[in-house]
């Protein structure tokens, strides 16, 4: 898998799995978009099943300037409903334990499918790319509407959808088709929930530090290892005089 070139998954962003605080978070632009479609393939469609669906799918770059959530101050991020807008500015908090209540329940199994699919594929996106971020943003809303354990498709279930062009929707179902394997545990998924119901809920991810990666030492500042090594110096000297004598 190449490198993600998003460059605020970094491993030195603080991990959190879940706050409490606050964040204004500000809408700075897309990453990348293209055009997608998304079907309701179940009877009764509610207000969060659209009957059909033709829209832009894409990243979304956030910035949160005082990294009040810890997850970094510039980051991308991702929208699991159909339906809401995302503002200039809104309140969002970190809810990753009953997430986006009380618009939509977010079933177990659709946030197990979404932590999934960002541990088996995220790694390999591009996020300025936008034949990987349509293609992501569509894998997500298989994995966030599905009901059922995959492994998931594009052309069955409660949602199916393609893309614009055939290479978007290549690419997401090589996204979908990767949960079905061995999957490590890369990241953290934060689900941020809007303070508004008009609002787009997000989902971003955050890099996991490398499996028993001791955290960094605390370096001793540089007069006092001056002062240790003086101190040591001068007790060498002192059994170096003891010996003379």
């Amino acid at each position: 898998m190449k490198i993600l070139k998003a460059s605020f998954i970094a491993a030195g962003l603080t991990l959190t799995s879940g706050a409490v605080s606050a964040a204004t978070l500000t809408y700075v632009g897309e990453g990348a978009r293209a055009n997608v479609t998304a079907k309701d393939n179940t009877p009764n469609a509610g207000p969060d099943y659209p009957d059909y669906i033709n829209r832009a799918a894409a990243s979304f770059r956030m910035k949160d300037a005082t990294n009040a959530l810890g997850l970094g101050t510039d980051f991308f991020a991702f929208c699991l409903d159909l339906a809401g807008v995302i503002a200039s500015s809104d309140n969002y908090v970190i809810n990753n334990v009953n997430p986006f209540q009380p618009v939509r329940v977010l079933q177990p199994i659709q946030r197990a499918n979404v932590e999934l699919l960002f541990d088996a594929a995220y790694a390999d996106v591009d996020a300025t790319n936008s034949t990987d971020a349509a293609a992501f943003q569509l894998a997500l809303w298989e994995a966030g509407y599905e009901t059922a354990a995959g492994p998931l498709s594009l052309t069955s279930g409660n949602r199916i959808g393609s893309g614009s062009t055939a290479a978007i929707t290549a690419r997401a179902n090589e996204f979908l088709g990767w949960m079905t394997g061995t999957v490590s545990d890369l990241f953290t998924v934060n689900f941020l929930d809007a303070d508004r119901d008009s609002s787009q809920d997000l989902v971003m991810a955050v890099r996991n530090p490398p499996s028993g990666e001791e955290p960094p030492t605390v370096p001793v500042p540089g007069a006092a290892v001056l002062l240790l090594g003086g101190l040591g110096a001068l007790g060498a000297l002192r059994k170096r005089g003891k010996a003379n004598s």
